[in-house]
């Protein structure tokens, strides 16, 4: 038996801290994020 949710939230949280560590602009952060989204769901 498969039981999957309807629905899903992610928060997309820590995206510009990661590319401000890394040297990067905030928007790279946000790209960076919302590609490993696309993988993850």
């Amino acid at each position: 038996m498969s039981v999957s949710a309807p629905h899903v939230a992610c928060i997309m949280d820590g995206n510009g801290r990661w590319a401000k560590r890394r040297g990067l602009p905030r928007t790279a952060g946000h790209t960076a994020g919302e590609e490993t989204l696309a993988t993850v769901v």
